[in-house]
């Protein structure tokens, strides 16, 4: 901006003295408007460069994975894709035994019913930046060991995943009970090779234990 107004000045300044009848040499008024033109040319060339910078970030990330994922014969790089708007649904059944204090329990079968609508995606530079807010409702019900099912709880949940597939998550929210698995490298990752991250599970424990948040509990996960 002051480029700009100072190219204005001296143009203003240079018509007025030429109105006036100054005496302005060819030489000097040919120095004076190359001058004025690198100007405005530096100054196009910034703004462009900017805009470059701003509309090439997501371009830069998948780049930088593709040369990541080059740099070993078959290695590839995962990564976590958001679509604004995308909106999907998963059914899926648990069989659990449960035993406490070695002893057994009971055994059971669980079916989930979860709905997900995605929104608020956002692409940053870094996968870590890169995520997209996740509001899901989950249904579950249960069969116990003598067949009948049993209608549990419908939870609300709202999170936000990145990339690698971290959460961030809030304490009211006791859905989905496993957390951050899986989770990715952020480079490229070849056959054969291991990794590891942390995952969490949340347990629901007002009804036993009357804990009016989640139950956390952290674990370790190898992924090959």
């Amino acid at each position: 901006m002051k480029i700009s107004e100072q190219t204005r000045e001296n143009e203003h300044r240079t018509t007025r003295e030429a109105q006036r009848g100054t005496p302005l040499g060819g030489k000097f008024h040919s120095i004076l408007f190359r001058k004025l033109f690198i100007k405005r040319l530096c100054t196009l060339a910034a703004v462009i460069a900017l805009c470059a910078a701003c509309a090439g970030t997501a371009d830069a990330q998948e780049a930088q994975e593709s040369q990541e994922a080059q740099k070993a014969p078959g290695a590839l790089v995962f990564r976590y894709r958001f679509m604004e708007g995308d909106s999907y649904r998963i059914n899926s059944t648990v069989r659990e035994t449960v035993y406490v204090n070695r002893r057994y329990s009971h055994s059971a079968e669980i079916t989930n019913r979860i709905t997900v609508d995605v929104s608020d995606a956002r692409t940053g530079a870094a996968p870590e930046e890169t995520s997209a807010l996740n509001t899901c409702t989950f249904m579950t019900s249960e069969r116990n060991s003598t067949g009948t099912f049993t209608w549990g709880r419908e939870y609300e949940s709202v999170f936000r995943q990145n990339a690698l597939g971290v959460y961030d998550i809030g304490e009211e929210y006791f859905m989905p009970t496993v957390r951050n698995v899986p989770t990715f490298p952020i480079g490229a990752v070849k056959p054969g090779e291991t990794w590891s991250g942390t995952g969490e599970e949340a347990h629901d424990l007002r009804g036993k234990f009357a804990l009016q948040t989640p139950y956390r509990i952290p674990f370790t996960v190898t992924y090959t």
